[in-house]
């Protein structure tokens, strides 16, 4: 992951990186990005997301991968 987050820098920073502006559900983002961590406790933690259906626009992925970044760094 650390050399596909590098070539995302890149891409950024040099204005290519293309991005799928959509409508994105942050609980499932949220989840995902729980499931998916390294060494994840068992059973999974609790989300508590504040809204049911709390939406934003942008890149679903790309917001998966900055929310599983912070809980691996925290």
């Amino acid at each position: 992951p650390l050399v596909q987050d590098l070539l995302l820098l890149a891409r950024s920073d040099a204005s290519k990186l293309a991005l799928a502006r959509e409508t994105v559900e942050l609980g499932g983002v949220l989840e995902a990005a729980v499931c998916f961590l390294p060494g994840r406790p068992a059973p999974l933690p609790r989300l508590a997301v504040p809204g049911e259906g709390l939406t934003v626009r942008g890149d679903g992925d790309l917001l998966a991968r900055l929310f599983e970044n912070l809980l691996e760094n925290a």
